[in-house]
C-alpha cells in the first residue's frame, strides 16, 4: 500500500483500538512496534476517502423550469387513453427553443423510465407510484432545447422487463392496428402511441441499440452495459431529427465518452434529405446483417413483411446487400448472460460504478 503522505488530522478516528480490531478479525497479527506504521497508513486513507467523498459529483440536472414550466401535470383520462399507453400527462416546453429548431414544433412521450423532474415517474410498477423526480434527464434537457415539446410519459413494461405489452401496473397496452393484441415491449406505450398518431416521437429504451451515442444520464437502469435510449418513429427522416437532437457525449454518463460531442455530430437529417427523396432513392446503399435472418423464433409472416419491405427500397433505387455479422448469432445468449445478472445484482441494491448509474 502506498501513500502520498504521513501526515493526517487532528481527530481522526483511525486508532491503535480501531487497527486491533481489524486485524483481530482479518486473523493477522502485527508486532506491537509496527502497529502505529499500520495504524497511519490506514488514516492516510481514511482521510482521502472521506475528501472523495466531499468533491461535488456531476450536476444534478435540475431544470429551470421558468424557462420550461411543467404545465398540465395530470394523468389521463379514459378518452384520451384508448390505448392504455399514456402513463401521465404534460406540457413542458423551453421558452427559450429556437424556432427552427430541429424539433420545432413536434411532440414528443417519453417512456416512464425516463426522469422529467415535476411528472411522476413509475417505471411501470405501483412500487413506485409516488415517485416523482427532480431532475431531467440529459436527453430531456435536449430534446427542449431542440424546440420539442414534451407531452407524456408513455407507459413501459413493470420495471421494464417484459418483451410483451401486458405487465405493466397500470394494465395493458393495446395494439393501436389491432386492439387486443401486443404492443410489443418493454417500451410498449412508447411505440403505441407513435403508431397510433398521438405524438410524432417518442423516447424508448432496450437492450442492445448504439453502445452510449445517447446519454443514459437521468434514466432508470437495469445493467449499464445492456441499456440504451433512442427515438422511436414513423419515418427515417424524424428518427434522424430525435437522434440528432438527443445524441452525443456529456461529459457525464461514462457510456457516452466513445461518442462525439454533440457539436461533433454528423449531420444525420442533412445527409439523409441529402441524398434522397422519399420516392428516390438511387445512390443509397443500405447493409442487412445476414445473420439476423435467420434467428430462432422468427415468425415467417414477420420475415416476409421485412424482404416485402426490403424489395421496395430496392424498387425505389437503393442498394441493398446482405453483410455478415458473426458475432450477431451470440448477441442473445450475451443479452441474457449479462442483464439477468447484472440486473438482479442492481435490483438488491449493489449499485454499479462510475458515473454511468442513475
Amino acid at each position: 500500500m502506498s501513500v502520498f503522505t504521513l501526515d493526517t488530522k487532528p481527530g481522526n478516528p483511525v486508532t491503535i483500538e480501531t487497527l486491533d480490531t481489524v486485524t483481530e478479525g482479518l486473523g493477522v497479527t502485527i508486532a506491537d512496534s509496527e502497529k502505529e506504521d499500520y495504524r497511519t497508513l490506514l488514516a492516510v486513507y481514511h482521510e482521502a476517502v472521506e475528501t472523495l467523498f466531499s468533491l461535488p459529483g456531476p450536476d444534478v440536472l435540475v431544470p429551470d423550469t421558468t424557462r420550461s414550466p411543467r404545465e398540465d401535470v395530470c394523468p389521463p383520462t379514459a378518452e384520451e387513453n384508448p390505448l392504455g399507453a399514456w402513463a401521465y400527462r404534460c406540457v413542458v416546453r423551453d421558452k427559450q427553443a429556437p424556432a427552427d429548431g430541429v424539433l420545432a414544433g413536434r411532440t414528443i412521450a417519453l417512456k416512464d423510465c425516463i426522469s422529467l423532474a415535476g411528472v411522476p415517474m413509475q417505471l411501470g410498477s405501483s412500487v413506485y407510484a409516488d415517485y416523482v423526480p427532480r431532475e431531467d434527464a440529459t436527453l430531456v434537457t435536449r430534446i427542449l432545447a431542440a424546440g420539442g415539446t414534451v407531452t407524456g410519459r408513455a407507459v413501459c413494461e413493470n420495471f421494464c422487463h417484459s418483451g410483451t405489452s401486458h405487465s405493466a401496473a397500470s394494465g395493458v397496452v393495446h395494439n393501436p392496428y389491432a386492439p387486443g393484441y401486443s404492443s410489443s415491449g418493454n417500451s410498449s406505450g412508447s411505440g403505441a402511441l407513435v403508431a397510433g398518431g398521438a405524438v410524432d416521437m417518442a423516447v424508448g429504451a432496450d437492450w442492445g441499440p448504439t453502445f452510449g451515442l445517447v446519454p443514459y444520464t437521468g434514466c432508470g437502469s437495469n445493467e449499464p452495459t445492456n441499456d440504451h435510449a433512442g427515438p422511436m418513429t414513423r419515418t427515417v427522416l424524424d428518427n434522424a431529427a430525435l437522434l440528432q437532437a438527443m445524441a452525443g457525449n456529456n461529459g457525464v454518463d461514462d457510456r457516452s465518452f466513445g461518442a462525439p460531442k454533440p457539436e461533433d455530430l454528423p449531420d444525420y437529417v442533412g445527409t439523409l434529405t441529402g441524398l434522397a427523396t422519399p420516392t428516390d432513392l438511387r445512390g443509397v446503399k443500405m447493409g442487412l446483417i445476414q445473420e439476423s435472418l435467420d434467428m430462432p423464433g422468427f415468425d415467417p409472416r414477420v420475415l416476409a413483411t421485412f424482404h416485402a419491405a426490403v424489395d421496395k427500397l430496392r424498387a425505389l433505387g437503393a442498394t441493398v446487400d446482405l453483410v455478415s455479422m458473426p458475432m450477431h448469432k451470440h448477441g442473445a445468449a450475451i443479452w441474457t448472460g449479462i442483464s439477468k445478472a447484472g440486473g438482479a445484482t442492481n435490483k438488491l441494491g449493489i449499485a454499479f460504478g462510475g458515473a454511468a448509474t442513475s
